[in-house]
């Protein structure tokens, strides 16, 4: 073993303990739209529902939401059918959200692609109640 690996493999080693992340599963859900629409099947609306209520009901509730699609810049029609899918899934979660409000916020995101697109995926984001204290890691035994 050469004198650079005597000394850098202890010291990774001898760190690992120290160094850890807290991740909370299951914080963002997908929908994926059929090509050119924007109306949300009832087997989505089902999935939707069902990761909201696990994650309002579960160890970390839900402090706010985020809801958010891709669109490329300078496609006005793909712009709509982006803000249209957005503003599907924003009021699925102003429904499920009317008896426990949370702040949510909704955006459509540009960005370069080789052709212009309204891209099939919205991305719904949670933020847990204990991220605002701290207290996320070791609450719970699915944390990693």
């Amino acid at each position: 073993m050469s004198f650079r690996w005597r000394i850098v493999l202890p010291l990774t080693l001898g760190a690992a303990p120290w160094s850890s992340a807290c991740v909370i599963p299951g914080l963002s859900h997908e929908v994926t739209f059929a090509p050119g629409s924007a109306v949300l099947s009832a087997r989505d609306v089902k999935s939707v529902a069902a990761w909201y209520v696990d994650l309002r009901d579960g160890p970390f509730g839900i402090a706010d939401l985020s809801v958010s699609a891709y669109s490329t810049k300078g496609g006005q029609a793909d712009l709509a059918l982006s803000k249209a899918r957005v503003a599907a899934v924003a009021d699925l979660m102003t429904t499920l959200t009317s008896t426990h409000p949370v702040p949510l916020d909704s955006d459509v995101l540009g960005t370069s692609a080789a052709k212009a697109q309204a891209f099939p995926e919205v991305r719904i984001s949670a933020q847990p109640q204990c991220a605002a204290t701290h207290s996320c890691c070791g609450a719970d035994p699915n944390v990693r």
